[in-house]
């Protein structure tokens, strides 16, 4: 059947049995007015001159034939399964702690901004409180 989508609601579908013409592509059914306009699936031609750089994720001509996910989900395991790993984990060695490393940032490269200025005064003023 032909499909129809409105074009003031999100309604689409095939036009209902109860449907009232009123005037040209004005309809009436479901107790409101509808201004319907055919859909009609494009073809190759329209496809290569809308999208053939960028393929779209549901266009039928971009995405014809995709596999099913269980079969993409497969291969995709038998793959990693087949994979053989050559590296070994490097064992751990005593160099690597646990506490994070603190880099020391030179005052040369620091943000010239006021906030960042009353930071960096706020911060030394709470070091020298903590050193006496």
């Amino acid at each position: 059947m032909t499909q129809y989508k409105c074009r003031i609601c999100p309604w689409t579908g095939e036009l209902p049995q109860d449907a009232v013409e009123i005037s040209g592509r004005m309809y009436r059914f479901g107790g409101s007015v509808h201004s319907l306009q055919k859909i009609r699936p494009f073809s190759e031609p329209q496809h290569n001159r809308w999208h053939k750089s960028k393929p779209r994720l549901f266009c039928p001509w971009c995405f014809s034939n995709p596999k099913p996910i269980e079969e993409q989900l497969q291969s995709a395991v038998t793959q990693v399964l087949i994979e053989p790993t050559d590296q070994p984990e490097p064992p751990p060695s005593e160099s690597t702690s646990m506490e994070p490393e603190i880099n020391q940032v030179d005052e040369e490269i620091l943000p010239l901004t006021t906030m960042a200025a009353a930071f960096r005064a706020a911060n030394q003023r709470s070091k020298n409180v903590q050193a006496k």
